[in-house]
């Protein structure tokens, strides 16, 4: 799986739908220990710590990008309106989740 998942990842290869499954609901588990995070904080408000973790978020995902594309530019062009609400949608669920 493992193994799969890497060379996914460097685009050599792609993922059965079993085992994007898992590796979504396996995402879903460990973004979840976040509210358990958020309930042993006492010294950030809500928003402080929806702060942080969106920055921390960002940057994993800015890492994996630049791991993933190896230098080459990144193209936005099918960036849609529809993938811009999708986002939004995530991050504000995402949100409430933690509130």
């Amino acid at each position: 799986m493992i193994r799969a998942v890497g060379r996914a990842f460097a685009g050599e290869g792609e993922l059965t739908e079993r085992q994007g499954s898992i590796l979504l609901a396996s995402s879903g588990v460990v973004f979840s220990f976040t509210a358990i995070v958020f309930r042993g904080v006492e010294a950030a408000t809500d928003f402080q710590f929806l702060t942080y973790r969106g920055i921390t978020t960002v940057a994993a995902m800015v890492i994996l990008i630049l791991v993933r594309r190896r230098g080459r530019p990144v193209s936005f062009s099918g960036v849609t309106a529809r993938t811009w609400f999708a986002s939004m949608v995530l991050a504000l669920t995402s949100m409430l989740y933690i509130l």
